[in-house]
């Protein structure tokens, strides 16, 4: 009987031991688990000041964030930061809900709506000139010259004092000749549209004095004074600030001459450069 008890209460203190082992490492582990998951409410808020970005706070001397508020340069150096930031053709950095806050290139100068009235007008015109004479039935060809300073009243309306030169062939034969006029007109002139559109038409109206004169072979053949009126029209384009160019067409018939110029006119398209002061 002796023999059978030493067994058994081996047996048994060897299982009480694996059972006491198991146990105690189980515990141990609980224990460790439930000291991580334990966390007190000051540790919450340490944790979420660390995780929350704070905002970078916003400088002066940046460049490309003046003209906006402290929370908008915030919100820009905040994405920046985060590189989710676009850039302009000019290098400002800008978020997609303030992309309206961009600078924009400046216009070209020509461009510019100058909406101040110019007082004067100051032109000169160079172009073809075509002599009809009622009194041969023919034309002659040529060139001339245009100047005129013109006082503008409105945007619209203007007085031009007009100085004008136009020279045609006159050979004959084997002579050689030349047909010059010479006109000084006061005319009233209409600009469409107001000053500031860049392309303008206008129409215009004068009466004058005008010189006219037959050159052959050294010889003054032809010297008259006629009453002269000039209708024409045309259009000017603005190009630089106070320069304009343009295109303008008219004629010029002589009245109450005692010559072969008499009832006879001049056709002219001229190219036109003007200045506004």
């Amino acid at each position: 009987m002796n023999s059978l008890l030493g067994p058994a209460w081996m047996i048994s203190c060897f299982a009480w031991l694996v059972m006491t082992s198991t146990g105690g490492f189980a515990w141990a582990e609980d224990t460790e688990t439930n000291t991580d998951a334990e966390t007190t409410p000051s540790d919450v808020e340490a944790q979420t000041e660390a995780e929350t970005p704070t905002d970078p706070e916003p400088t002066e001397d940046d460049p490309k964030l003046r003209g906006y508020t402290e929370e908008e340069r915030k919100q820009l150096l905040r994405a920046r930061e985060e590189d989710k930031t676009l850039e302009s053709p000019q290098g400002d950095v800008f978020t997609p809900v303030d992309r309206d806050k961009v600078p924009l290139e400046p216009m070209p100068d020509w461009m510019v709506q100058d909406e101040i009235k110019r007082d004067w007008t100051f032109s000169l015109a160079p172009g073809y000139s075509l002599l009809y004479l009622s009194e041969d039935e023919e034309t002659r060809h040529g060139g001339g010259l245009r100047g005129l300073v013109a006082y503008n009243f409105t945007d619209n309306w203007s007085l031009d004092f007009r100085l004008s030169l136009a020279l045609a062939e006159g050979d004959r034969g084997e002579d050689s000749g030349l047909y010059s006029m010479t006109n000084i007109i006061s005319a009233g002139r209409y600009t469409f549209f107001s000053y500031d559109t860049v392309l303008r038409p206008f129409v215009y109206f004068g009466v004058g004095w005008g010189y006219a004169s037959y050159d052959l072979e050294a010889m003054r053949i032809v010297r008259s004074h006629h009453l002269v009126l000039e209708p024409g029209g045309g259009f000017s384009a603005r190009v630089y600030k106070h320069w304009h160019l343009g295109l303008e067409a008219g004629f010029t018939p002589f009245f109450l001459g005692d010559s072969e110029t008499a009832n006879s006119f001049v056709f002219f398209p001229r190219f036109v450069i003007e200045y506004q002061l």
